[in-house]
Order: structure tokens, then C-alpha cells, then sequence
């Protein structure tokens, strides 16, 4: 048997700290916080094994991963998960049983509560040791005002309800995941036809749901329809019977199975035992008579047996923990008794020990000379972002973005990151008798059969982006071109020179910081858009899971002084609004983290946070609320319901007062919610600012009159494109539009720039080839995948290098295009600051669309083989901006970067 301890994150702001112990048969998992499914892709770790995943504490740093890995687990064929914590684990899962839900697998709750503190499967012995902090008090849950009411009142209890709120919410669990047993039938939701628009609508998405019928696979896709993959049972509970948060700290102390020692045959037959049955007894630790009626027992005939391997993952997160941890009694029996020499001989030794601890902690007195007393030989390994530095570990995307930086840090910025730690482990440690290293990403602790540390799967930092030795021989065949694109950019910047006009929502930026749909990718993160607006602060239109983690790197890291004003966490402090579009978890799941983070942020007597959402997503949120406090009452909910856009009449609020300090906060005119056609309660949104630009977000939806209606006159409309148009079948049946209908949109409502978002994961990185695309690369139409790729390949060495250049031809190129760029975008700049990210590769109003055509064609032959061909639009509504902007810095800078 081969067993080990990997650790997979070290701790970062995009990925808390998280371990996985792999046995040949199954792997288990600790802790599953944002982008730890994101990471495991990156570095090849798969969760194909993964049956059971243990949670430190009841908190979303430990958890926020769990709602999407299940989702993917389950996809992946997944058949039995069991997940292990604290006492409230089964109410924070039943929370999410409004997008969480699958038929073909089953998901148990074992929780750490009423003395209950063991675990036993086949590969490992599991002790509970709960610590809480010091004066710890119940704190009861907080008394909602009537102004978020329920979704609609309790259902009447049935004869079969359990009585006992955890069971009642075991059921509920059983009927979000239900192994199966639906028998390939799904309980669909049949489509809705909408005669009347302005008609009074249901606010509940729950009602009527008892007209739901069982249909097949082929019926669902005549009536339209998408299958709901649960029963009305798990959403049938309004609200979940209310619990106290639980401020318990778990660590777990692990010991793999005894190992027997080897048989020895020779000593069995001298004492007289019979061969076959007595042999096997005796091998699982049984007594057997000889043959001539002695009793043998197994220490007789067994050779090196010795206690299953014990290791521990210790999880202290604040100071105030520290009294009860190192008083724990579970652990004294691992501890030497006087010294760190003892050699009690009853003691067990722990191979090793994974610490979560910060600096605050680790530094601390009582908890080193609690760590010295279990002994010399035990080996340490500390997981937490104060000791581990703040690397990049999106390492596909760092690579290209590398190299696009090296073009244009401007246009490319390289993400945040810092290769060292804020804190020295080993100054912190001075001193001390023992073993002890900061972990380090997939680096393993071998425990059977022999242990020892493995660090040939250890993902080390990235080299020092400061080199710029990472052009290609062939660069001199991008001199003529980088030539020809000054020349292009000194004229742009005549004509412009005296054009230049300002215009509304100049200075306001949009930032994508997720471009994916259905779930990460180890290119591109989900569903996730900032918009700054310099003067009433920031607006965040959806937030997918690691949304705080991908503005990490987009804004330079925590706010260490005052000074940092454009950190993440000066734009969070900033934050007045967030819109969801719907319930499908790669919309939302990184929401938490941003109320949470944005509440730790305020100011006391600071305005609300105003979050625009369908209903049901405040009844989750308030049901999370009930497990831990992340600041939740601070947040005013607005149902999208209540201000939805009909073609007659703009907007409905039903609180005045809400309404207009949502748009005083925001400095817009007006804002509305608009109903589009992907799922049921699905909207986009249109803001309308008072300085009279606009932006429209379609969310995920179908090509929708009713968007186009409500978006009329748009400065920029942000639309979904998850699919190439050839895939328009597979857009229709998904209730997903194609980058085509997304233009056209665009152009049904006028607006002046599009921006695509939301692909497909599957185009990670290059698009597909047409007829047209494949004559550029000068291949026929026949041409088979290897050889585009080869053509591919071919052009993109010759102007875009990869080898290391050791001739002044290095240089060349490198001052050239600094010279070009600087042209290029005193010009642009000046006369197109609209709306930052966007004006950058936006339109240039007088200027000669050939000039303009030509110029980006040109700049785009020094960038990497990802840039789609730019194709010129006859129209007006359709600029270089849509491709530029949606699939240059939608689908490559956010996705290559992050």
C-alpha cells in the first residue's frame, strides 16, 4: 500500500490552503475553499478518487469550493461523497439546494457534534479534536426585518417529516442528491410563454410547482424545455430551520491502518500450525490452536509489525484559540512527557504535522513550545499565505501573459505577485528542536510504505518576469512590420490631433474578471465583470467563484498602506452594488467572499451594500448567514422582480426610498432588470448613468427583443457568446447565444461598442477555423487539425518568437514597438478614453476606418497566435472594439492572465 499527504495550495488571495491524502483506492480531501477545484485542474490533480472531503471549520475560506466541486464530481460520475466537519456542515450544504442538485450521486453529512469525535473507513482511523476560542459565547441568529421576507410561508409538515432540525435537513440533503434513482427521468419545468409582458408576475420561483411532470430526455427537447436535475422536495423549504453560527476549529488527527509485518512460515510450521485457514488467522491478528493444542498467537509468527502511520492537520486560526488547543487532551498520547528526548515507548509518534496557522499564531510561545513537545523526529510543514509567498498559480495563463506583457506591459500588465513571504518561517522558529518547512504547491509527505518528503511534483515560482530574454531568432521578421505600424500610428495621431472631443463615460472602465461558462478552467475563470466609475465607486455585474481571487491579481494584492489606493481592496471598499443574473452556481458562488471581505472593509456608518438578485438567492444567503457571520445584514437584497424593464414603463420599485438612494449611491438615472430566455428567473440589466452613458449586461440568455428593447442607445453592451456559430443547434437547445446573434444585438439596439463574454470552456485558447481563416494560413479547405496546427505554428514563429534571442536583433525589436505603442496610444488615448479598458483597442471617430483597420491588423501580427483575425464590420454599430475588446481582452488578456 502507498499512501501519502500532498499539500494543494499553500494559501494564496486566490486559493486558501488545502491538503489531499491519496491511498491506491480513494483520496480524501481538507478543506475546499474558491479556486481550489481551478488549481487542482492547473497542476493535473484529479478528484476522480476523491470519495470523502473534510472541512476544518464550518466557514466559506474552508467550504467555498464545495457547492462547484460537488456539481463536477457528480458530472464526472461521481456515485457516493461523503463530506465530514462541524456541527452546522448539513445546514450550510441544504443551503444551496436552489442551483445544488444532481440525480446521479449521493452526498452525506457526517458532522463532529454531540461527543460524537471518530471516523473509521478502510484506509484511515480519524480523530476530531474541536477547539474554540477563549469567553465564547452563543451567539443567537440574527432577527431578519420584515423587509426580506420569505420566499412564501413554510409548507404544513407531513407524517414522514423528522421532528429534529438536523434530520429535517439530512432530508432535505437526500433530496438535492439522489444517487440515482430517478432511473434517467428529470422533473423539467415546462416552458413558460409569456403573452402579456407587463402582466403581474409570481414572485416566488417555487410556486406552481406542483405541475411539474416526469418527462424523457426526447420530450424535453421538443417542448423547449431544460431539466431541473432535482425534485420540488429540496426547494419545497422556503427557509431552513434557523441554527447559531458555531465557532469551532477542527483539527484531525489521522492514522492509517496497523500494518501486520510479514508472515514468517518457517516459525508457523515449527510451532505446528496447519497450513491454509490457521495461516490466515493468524495474519489478521487471531489466535489458533497447533496441532497439538497449543495456543499460537500471532506476535509468534509475525515479523515487523508496527501501528498505522499517524499525521495530523491542525487548524488554529486566531490567538484566542490557542488555550484550548494546546490543552486538548487528544493530543498528549502523540507528546513526549518531560522533553522532546522522552522515549516512552508507549507514546505514538506522528510522522508529520500540516499547520494552518498565521504569524500571529505560529510566533506565539505556547503554540511553539506545544509543537516542540511532539518530539525531534516529526516533520512540519506550515500552509499559510504569512509564511508561503503570494505566487502566481494560474501557470497556463502566466506564460502567455508573460509574453503578451513583453510586447505592451501597458495593454498586458502582468498580474500581482510576490515570490516572497511576507513572514520567515525559520525566524520565527529560532531556536526551536524541530523539523519545520513552509509548504510549497503539490509537494508530498510519503507515509507508506517508508516516509519521507517526495518534491518532484512541487510547482515552484516562476522565473523573474524582469528578463527580457524570451525573443525568438526569427524576431528581425517583425521588424517591417513593427516599421509599417509606427508609420500607420503617426498618421492615426495627425488626423487625431485636432478631432479629439469628450464624451460621457470617458474615464469609466470595465474590467473582465471571469470570461468562462459552466465551471474554471485552468485558461479562463466564470462569470465575472467589474465597472468602475471613478465617481460613484464600483458595480459588479455576476461574481463566479474566485471572482476576490482573479481581482487579487488584476489590482496588486491586499492594501498593505493607504496609499494603495487602487488595490482590490480600495475597489471592494468602493463597492455599492452587485447584480446576479441568475442561479446557476458559476454565476454567484464567489459572492460570499466579496460581502464578506467588503464588510470587513466598511465603514461604520457607511451605506449598504445594494445586491440585485433573483429571490431565491437571498434566502440562501441568509440561510449561509445562519452558519457564519459575514456581514450579510449590512447588504439591502432588491428582487430583480421589483425592478424589472417593461417596453411600457421603465421600472417598477415597490420602496421608493430603496430606489432612489440605490441610484444616488450608484450616480445612475435609472436602472432595470430585464427577463431574458435561459433558465427560469433569469435577467439581465441595463444601467443608465446621469451623465447619459449606458451599459447593458445580457447575462446568459438566448437573443432576446426584450434586451434589445430595454438597451436601446447603448454605449456598450457586455453579451454572452458561449458559442462559435456553428454550434447555433447546441445554442438553442442550451438557451445560449452564438458570437454572431450576440452582434447582431448589439446592432438591434444601437449600440456602440459589444463586448463578448461567457465562452465555452471549450475553446481555451484558439478559435476554430472557417474557410476564410484557413486561406490566411494558406491551407486548403480539407486541411486536417495537425496540419492548421502546424500552420498555425508556423506564423506564429514568425512574428511572434518564443526562443531566446542572443543578438542585438533582440533589441531592435523591443525598442521599436516601445516606440510604436507609445505613438499609437497618445493618439488613441487622447481622443478615445472612453470607458478605460475599452477605449484602448476602441473606435477613433474620424479617423479612416482603413487606417484603423489596418493598424490594429498590423499591431495584432506582434501578438500571440491567440488573437482572432480582425474582421472589418460595414456597420455602425460593430467596431473592431467587439472582437478587439471581446476576444482580445474578454477571451485573452482576463482568460491567459488569471
Amino acid at each position: 500500500m502507498r499512501a501519502y499527504v500532498q499539500i494543494l495550495s499553500t494559501g494564496t488571495g486566490d486559493c486558501p490552503p488545502s491538503v489531499a491524502i491519496h491511498f491506491d483506492t480513494q483520496r480524501y480531501l481538507i478543506n475546499c475553499g474558491e479556486g481550489t477545484q481551478r488549481l487542482s485542474l492547473q497542476n493535473r490533480f484529479r478528484f476522480i478518487k476523491v470519495k470523502t472531503i473534510l472541512f476544518t471549520r464550518t466557514h466559506w475560506d474552508c467550504m467555498g469550493g464545495a457547492p462547484g466541486l460537488l456539481l463536477t464530481m457528480a458530472d464526472n460520475g461521481g456515485s457516493t461523497i461523503k463530506l465530514l466537519g462541524g456541527e452546522n456542515l448539513t445546514h450550510a450544504i441544504a443551503s444551496t439546494r436552489f442551483f445544488v442538485y444532481r440525480e446521479s450521486v449521493v452526498v452525506e453529512t457526517y458532522e463532529f457534534r454531540n461527543g460524537r469525535n471518530t471516523y473509521k473507513d478502510d484506509n484511515l482511523r480519524i480523530t476530531a479534536v474541536q477547539v474554540y476560542p477563549e469567553n465564547s459565547k452563543p451567539i443567537p441568529p440574527y432577527e431578519w426585518p420584515d423587509i426580506n421576507v420569505p420566499l412564501q410561508p413554510a409548507p404544513p409538515a407531513t407524517e414522514g417529516d423528522p421532528q429534529d432540525p438536523h434530520e429535517l435537513k439530512k432530508k432535505i440533503l437526500t433530496t438535492m442528491f439522489r444517487g440515482g434513482e430517478s432511473k434517467g427521468e428529470h422533473v423539467v419545468v415546462p416552458k413558460k410563454i409569456k403573452h402579456d409582458p407587463c402582466a403581474k408576475r409570481v414572485q416566488s420561483p417555487l410556486a406552481n410547482t406542483a405541475n411539474t411532470t416526469h418527462m424523457t430526455d426526447v420530450d424535453i427537447i421538443a417542448a423547449g424545455s431544460l431539466p431541473v436535475k432535482s425534485t420540488k422536495e429540496a426547494v419545497s423549504f422556503p427557509q431552513l430551520p434557523r441554527t447559531s453560527p458555531d465557532k469551532a476549529a477542527i483539527s484531525y488527527i489521522f492514522q492509517t491502518p496497523d500494518y501486520s509485518g510479514k508472515f514468517n512460515v518457517p516459525a508457523a510450521l515449527a510451532l505446528g500450525v496447519k497450513k491454509g485457514r490457521d495461516f490466515g488467522e493468524l495474519v489478521r491478528g487471531n489466535t489458533v490452536l497447533s496441532q497439538s493444542g497449543e495456543t499460537v498467537y500471532p506476535h509468534q509468527v509475525m515479523n515487523g509489525a508496527r501501528p498505522g502511520r499517524v499525521f495530523m492537520v491542525v487548524d488554529c486560526p486566531t490567538i484566542e484559540y490557542l488555550p484550548s488547543l494546546v490543552n486538548a487532551k487528544e493530543f498528549e498520547k502523540f507528546q513526549a512527557l518531560e522533553s522532546a528526548t522522552d522515549k516512552d515507548s508507549n507514546k505514538l509518534k506522528a510522522a508529520c504535522i500540516v499547520h494552518l496557522a498565521n504569524h500571529a499564531v505560529q510566533s506565539h510561545p505556547d503554540y511553539k513550545a506545544w509543537m516542540q513537545r511532539f518530539g525531534l523526529e516529526v516533520e512540519h510543514i506550515v500552509a499559510n499565505e504569512d509564511y508561503c509567498s503570494q505566487k502566481l498559480i494560474w501557470a497556463s495563463q502566466t506564460q502567455v501573459c508573460h509574453k503578451l506583457s513583453a510586447l505592451d506591459p501597458t495593454i498586458f500588465p502582468l498580474p500581482y505577485y510576490d515570490n516572497t513571504p511576507t513572514h520567515d518561517l525559520a525566524a520565527d522558529l529560532a531556536g526551536l528542536s524541530i523539523k519545520a518547512r513552509a509548504a510549497e504547491t503539490m509537494l508530498s509527505y510519503q507515509l507508506e510504505p517508508t516516509t519521507g518528503w517526495d518534491d518532484s511534483e512541487v510547482v515552484k515560482p516562476l522565473k523573474s518576469f524582469d528578463d527580457p530574454d524570451d525573443f525568438d531568432e526569427a524576431s528581425g521578421e517583425m521588424l517591417p512590420h513593427l516599421q509599417e505600424f509606427y508609420e500607420l500610428a503617426a498618421k492615426i495621431k495627425e488626423e487625431t490631433a485636432n478631432g479629439f472631443e469628450k464624451f460621457p463615460g470617458m474615464d469609466v472602465v470595465l474590467t473582465s474578471l471571469g470570461t468562462g461558462s459552466a465551471h474554471p478552467s485552468k485558461h479562463r475563470n466564470v462569470s465575472a465583470t467589474l465597472l468602475d466609475m471613478p465617481d460613484n465607486g464600483t458595480f459588479l455585474l455576476d461574481i463566479g467563484e474566485g471572482t476576490y481571487g482573479q481581482m487579487f491579481r488584476q489590482f496588486g494584492g491586499y492594501r498593505r498602506s493607504a496609499v494603495q489606493k487602487d488595490s482590490v481592496d480600495a475597489r471592494i471598499e468602493r463597492l455599492k452594488a452587485i447584480f446576479i443574473s441568475h442561479l446557476h452556481a458559476d454565476h454567484h458562488l464567489g459572492t460570499v467572499t466579496i460581502i464578506d471581505r467588503w464588510n470587513k472593509l466598511r465603514k461604520n456608518n457607511s451605506n449598504p451594500l445594494y445586491l440585485i438578485a433573483p429571490l431565491a438567492f437571498n434566502t440562501f444567503l441568509r440561510d449561509l448567514s445562519d452558519v457564519f457571520d459575514f456581514g450579510y445584514r449590512n447588504v439591502q437584497f432588491i428582487n430583480c422582480e421589483d425592478i424589472l424593464y417593461h417596453h411600457s414603463r421603465q421600472s417598477q420599485p415597490l420602496k421608493p426610498f430603496i430606489w432612489n438612494e440605490l441610484l444616488r449611491s450608484c450616480g445612475l438615472r435609472d436602472i432595470a432588470t430585464v427577463d431574458v430566455i435561459h433558465c427560469k428567473w433569469a435577467y439581465g440589466i441595463s444601467l443608465t448613468h446621469k451623465d447619459e452613458w449606458k451599459i447593458v449586461y445580457s447575462g446568459d440568455t438566448r437573443p432576446c427583443n426584450n434586451l434589445v428593447r430595454a438597451g436601446q442607445g447603448a454605449t456598450v453592451l457586455l453579451h454572452e457568446a458561449t458559442f462559435e456559430d456553428d454550434k447555433a443547434e447546441l445554442a438553442v437547445k442550451k438557451k445560449h447565444s452564438t458570437t454572431q446573434e450576440a452582434i447582431m444585438v448589439g446592432e438591434g439596439m444601437g449600440a456602440k461598442h459589444t463586448l463578448l463574454t461567457h465562452f465555452s470552456q471549450r475553446y481555451p485558447k484558439t478559435p476554430l477555423f472557417d474557410a476564410e481563416n484557413k486561406k490566411i494560413l494558406n491551407v486548403p479547405e480539407t486541411a486536417t487539425t495537425d496540419e492548421i496546427r502546424e500552420a498555425y505554428k508556423r506564423e506564429a514563429l514568425r512574428t511572434h518568437p518564443d526562443r531566446p534571442l542572443r543578438c542585438r536583433t533582440k533589441r531592435q525589436v523591443a525598442g521599436k514597438l516601445e516606440r510604436a505603442r507609445k505613438e499609437y496610444d497618445s493618439a488613441r488615448i487622447s481622443h478615445n478614453k472612453n470607458l478605460g479598458t475599452l477605449g484602448t483597442l476602441g473606435t477613433i471617430g474620424g479617423v479612416s476606418k482603413a487606417h484603423h483597420a489596418k493598424a490594429n491588423s498590423v499591431f495584432g501580427n506582434v501578438f500571440e497566435e491567440l488573437l482572432r483575425v480582425e474582421v472589418e464590420d460595414p456597420t455602425n454599430y460593430y467596431s473592431p472594439i467587439g472582437m478587439a475588446s471581446g476576444a482580445a481582452l474578454g477571451f485573452i488578456r482576463e482568460g491567459l492572465r488569471f
